[in-house]
């Protein structure tokens, strides 16, 4: 009895010392190029489920925004559309903030137009700044399970951004 005792003892005590690596991440996917109130393109719901997905097999919290479409490319490095989703991610607790901004091309045909480039901004909400910004273009894949494998990949590589943090 007493060596089972030591043993849960022991067991808490490590898992208590170690740090947990899980943050909570919240997720704002915006588009720019489509035509006003025409519906989400399929690539930014592949997006958007990559970096939920990815996030989440990576052992963080995750919770995401409405998409929001924009009929410009934002100019500043955090666009001004964004700011009541960012503040409502703070006020809820957390740690990261990533902010997808998918720029289609003006002259989109159907649902079915691949994107000019993603825009990927991860930033911290403790100190507000921004920690690292990817972009993604040229995006060459055949059929969708090969487009959404490199999406998780691409997204698995800027996730590996907090781990730093």
């Amino acid at each position: 009895m007493l060596k089972k005792n030591i043993v849960l003892g022991l067991l808490f005590c490590i898992f208590t010392v170690f740090p947990l690596n899980a943050a909570n991440v919240s997720f704002l996917v915006m588009e720019t190029g489509l035509r006003q109130g025409s519906p989400s393109a399929r690539y930014s719901a592949m997006w958007e489920n990559g970096l939920m997905e990815t996030f989440f097999e990576f052992g963080h919290i995750v919770s995401n925004a409405p998409m929001l479409q924009l009929l410009e490319k934002p100019v500043d490095v955090f666009p001004s559309e964004a700011e009541r989703d960012y503040e409502d991610a703070k006020r809820g607790g957390m740690d990261f903030f990533v902010i997808a901004i998918i720029n289609y091309p003006a002259t989109r045909a159907n649902n079915n137009t691949k994107p000019q480039n993603v825009i990927l901004r991860l930033f911290n909400t403790k100190s507000e700044k921004l920690i690292h910004e990817k972009t993604f273009s040229d995006i060459k894949t055949k059929t969708p399970k090969e487009e959404y494998d490199y999406i998780k990949n691409a997204v698995a590589e800027f996730a590996a951004n907090l781990r730093r943090q």
